[in-house]
Formats: C-alpha cells, sequence, structure tokens
C-alpha cells in the first residue's frame, strides 16, 4: 500500500483485527497527538520520514517514547509539544533537521535532554519553551539558526546555557524570558539581531551580561525588564534602536548605565525605560531628538542625582517623567 501520511493510516491502528505490515511513511504529522495509541508504531518503519512534526503533540498521558528513525527527519517542530508527563527523550537523529521551533514546548516535566545534532537546524523558536523542569541542556550546533524567539523562555530551573552559535540569529526575542535562576549567560554574537524585546525579562537571578553586538537592533523594548539583580551592562551600542520603552524597567539594583549608547535619532519611545532605577545615579548622554514618549522615563529613580540635557523638543507625553527623584540636583 502505498500510504505516505499517518492520517491515512489512522483507521488502521484503531482496528485490533487487522494484520500489521511494514509501511514506510513520509509525513509523521500528529501521528501520536492527543491520546491516540502509539504502541504500534513499532510496525511502521520512520526512516523515510522528513516531517515529524507534531508527532506526539498533546498526548498528554505520555511519559517515554519508543526509540524511532529520525534520520532523514527535516521538521521536528511541535514533536512534544505539550508533552506535559514526559520524562525522557530517547536519543533522536537529527542530523537533517531545520525546523526545531517548539519542539519540546510545554515539556513539563523533563528534567534532562539527549545530545541533539541540530548542525542545520534554521528555527529554533520556543525550542524548549515552559520546560519548567528542566535543569540542563546539551551543546547545540547553532551556527545556521536565525530565529531564536522564546528559545529557553521559562525555563524556569536552568541555571547555566551552554555556548551557543548564534551569530546568524536575527530574532532574540523573549530568548531567556523569565529564566528566573539563570545566573549567567555566555557571550553571544547577536551582531546581526534586529528584535532584542524582553530578551533577559524577568531573569531575577542575573548580575551581570557579557559582551552584546546590537549595531543591528531595532527593539529593545522590555530587554533587561525585571532583572532586579542587574548590576551592570555591557557595552551596548543601541543608537539604530526605535522602541527603548520598559528596557531597565525595574532594575533596582543597576548602579550605571554609562555603557548604554544611542546615539542616533532614531528612537521614538522612551516610555518607563529606567523606571524604578533606584540604584542609579547618573545617566549617559542620549539623543533622544525623535522621542515622542517620555512617561515615567526616570519615574522612581531615587538616587539619580543628575541627567544629561535631553532633546524633547517631538515629545508629546511626559507624565511623571521625573515622578519621586528624590535626589535629582541638575536637569
Amino acid at each position: 500500500m502505498g500510504i505516505k501520511k499517518s492520517t491515512d493510516i489512522i483507521k488502521y491502528l484503531m482496528d485490533d483485527k487487522f494484520e500489521y505490515p511494514s509501511y514506510k511513511i513520509k509525513d509523521f504529522y500528529s501521528f501520536c497527538s492527543e491520546g491516540q495509541r502509539f504502541d504500534e508504531i513499532e510496525f511502521f518503519d520512520t526512516s523515510s520520514g522528513e516531517s515529524f512534526e507534531a508527532m506526539f503533540s498533546r498526548n498528554q498521558t505520555l511519559t517515554s517514547v519508543p526509540k524511532i528513525d529520525t534520520s532523514n527527519g527535516v521538521v521536528f517542530a511541535t514533536m512534544f509539544y505539550l508533552c506535559q508527563k514526559l520524562t525522557s527523550i530517547p536519543e533522536l537523529d537529527t542530523s537533517k533537521g531545520v525546523d526545531f521551533s517548539r519542539m519540546f514546548d510545554r515539556c513539563e516535566s523533563l528534567t534532562s535532554i539527549p545530545e541533539l545534532d541540530t548542525s542545520n537546524g534554521e528555527n529554533f523558536s520556543q525550542m524548549f519553551n515552559d520546560c519548567y523542569k528542566l535543569t540542563s541542556i546539551p551543546e547545540l550546533d547553532t551556527g545556521k539558526g536565525t530565529d531564536f524567539s522564546q528559545m529557553f523562555s521559562s525555563c524556569d530551573s536552568l541555571t547555566i546555557i551552554p555556548q551557543l552559535d548564534v551569530s546568524n540569529g536575527i530574532d532574540f526575542s523573549y530568548m531567556f524570558n523569565d529564566c528566573y535562576k539563570l545566573t549567567s549567560i555566555p557571550e553571544l554574537d547577536t551582531s546581526k539581531g534586529t528584535n532584542f524585546t524582553y530578551m533577559f525579562d524577568s531573569c531575577r537571578a542575573l548580575t551581570s551580561v557579557s559582551k552584546l553586538d546590537v549595531n543591528s537592533g531595532e527593539n529593545f523594548s522590555y530587554m533587561f525588564n525585571g532583572c532586579t539583580n542587574l548590576t551592570s551592562i555591557p557595552e551596548l551600542n543601541a543608537s539604530n534602536g526605535t522602541d527603548f520603552s520598559y528596557m531597565f524597567y525595574k532594575c533596582g539594583a543597576l548602579t550605571s548605565a554609562s555603557k548604554l549608547n544611542i546615539s542616533k535619532n532614531n528612537g521614538t519611545n522612551f516610555r518607563y525605560m529606567f523606571y524604578n532605577c533606584n540604584n542609579l545615579t547618573s545617566i549617559p548622554e542620549l539623543d533622544t531628538s525623535n522621542g515622542t514618549n517620555f512617561e515615567s522615563m526616570f519615574d522612581g529613580c531615587t538616587n539619580l542625582v543628575s541627567v544629561p540635557r535631553l532633546d524633547v523638543g517631538n515629545g508629546t507625553k511626559f507624565t511623571y517623567i521625573f515622578n519621586n527623584c528624590e535626589s535629582l540636583q541638575e536637569l
């Protein structure tokens, strides 16, 4: 029988009287998802499989997976999405894989991941999103990756990240969002990145960040939002940025922002940029000449002594811009 798609054989899986031949299937989309039987998977030759997208997706009774041949797999997106009881993953040949987006998304019981060959991977978006119990990540070859958005988002138990080649990365939004226990970040080549929104949002245990090349960055909103123990920032040339809203929101331990460079007139939104940075004593010169929204920009900066001259000629919103700046002596 020339069966190539998993949907063509589901009727056989539900027939206990059917005598199983060996099928070669190329597309395993939703093959064992949402509680469907998967004990018969041994009867199906997966060696020709190219897409394993959503293969076990939403199977909330699954605790382990049998070893399967994925050597020709190209798409692994959402393969184990929402397998909330899954505790272990077998070794998988992912050497031809290109799309790893959401592969383990919301695998809330996983504590570790086997070694994976991701050398051809391009999309790593949400790969480990909401893997709350994951304590370690294997070394991953991500040199061809372009999308790293939400890759480790809400990995609550991660304390360290292995060295990653992200030199082709464009989207870093939410990459480490809500990694509450993450204490350090390896040096990352982010020179092609344009989107850094929420990159380190709520990384509460982070005290410093290694050098970042953000010259191509455009969106820096919420980048360090809620990094309450961050004491210093690396040199950041953010002159091409347009949105700086909430960039350092509630970074209460931050004592200096002197390495921040905004020297071009691209920025338009500075809303809540330094809100409640109550240990900050000074601000570097910032080109704000195209800025329109300055609402609560320095609100709650109780130890801020001076602010350099700001060009706010195009500004329309200034509500609470210096609210609660008790120590401010010079503008």
